[in-house]
């Protein structure tokens, strides 16, 4: 039977994965299965300049309150 263990790690440099299972039997012949989620899009890898929403985020003013124009007309029902 087999036994799941689940861990999330970070590779290290020179692509070093470390996977510390105590709850093994020393010596026991494992196989590993490495799940490796898709890259991330960044905005500058869209096309948008380092800093971008940073400095033009929230940029817009605050805008007023419409003034009341009053109720809808009473029109006749056809």
């Amino acid at each position: 039977m087999y036994t799941a263990l689940r861990e999330k790690t970070i590779v290290k440099t020179e692509g070093l994965l470390e996977i510390r299972a105590p709850e093994l039997t020393k010596g026991v012949q494992v196989e590993v299965i490495v799940l490796v989620p898709p890259p991330v899009k960044t905005a500058n890898a869209l096309g948008w300049p380092d800093g971008f929403f940073d400095t033009f985020a929230g940029s817009l003013p605050t805008l007023c309150e419409p003034e009341f124009e009053g109720d809808y007309e009473t029109r006749e029902e056809l």
